[in-house]
């Protein structure tokens, strides 16, 4: 992560992150899978 902060590579990063959990949440949602929550870790500078 560090390195990926310094590149710039950060936020594409962390738009694919969030992209992706929020892709399986459906996933899960429509295998009827009982989950209703997830969690997930971004850097600290995506909330900044």
């Amino acid at each position: 992560m560090p390195v990926a902060e310094k590149i710039a590579l950060i936020s594409a990063i962390g738009e694919w992150v969030l992209k992706t959990a929020c892709q399986q949440f459906m996933e899960w949602k429509k295998a009827d899978v009982s989950i209703n929550h997830i969690a997930v870790n971004i850097s600290g500078s995506r909330v900044i």
